[in-house]
């Protein structure tokens, strides 16, 4: 298993939230086969159901992640969350992480 006992005992901490991103430590590869790609989907809609989406954010971890997979990653990100609803979606891609760093949008053109 991937940790799926640790990131339910992290849940349970009303302030921590989950980072998704640096696929390859759990699934190696992820974006070179159909079933990596699966397997990878099911860890993030995995961690999206341990912690809730509202503490959830996707991140490229750029410079970090492995540079092959990141012409795929937010393509993919958008397809295995294709199915939530849109507000949700937009909370996994930018206001939840907005949320957690106190990012003030308010002012921005």
């Amino acid at each position: 298993t991937w940790g799926r006992t640790g990131m339910a005992a992290l849940a349970a901490l009303p302030y921590v939230f989950c980072k998704l991103s640096m696929l390859q430590y759990t699934v190696p590869e992820w974006w070179v086969s159909d079933e990596g790609n699966a397997k990878a989907k099911q860890v993030v809609r995995e961690c999206i159901d341990i912690f809730g989406a509202e503490r959830c954010m996707f991140a490229s971890n750029f410079p970090a992640e492995v540079e092959a997979c990141r012409p795929r990653l937010y393509q993919c990100f958008r397809e295995w969350v294709k199915d939530l609803p849109e507000d949700v979606q937009a909370g996994l891609f930018y206001k939840n992480a907005e949320r957690f760093y106190k990012i003030d949008v308010s002012g921005a053109a």
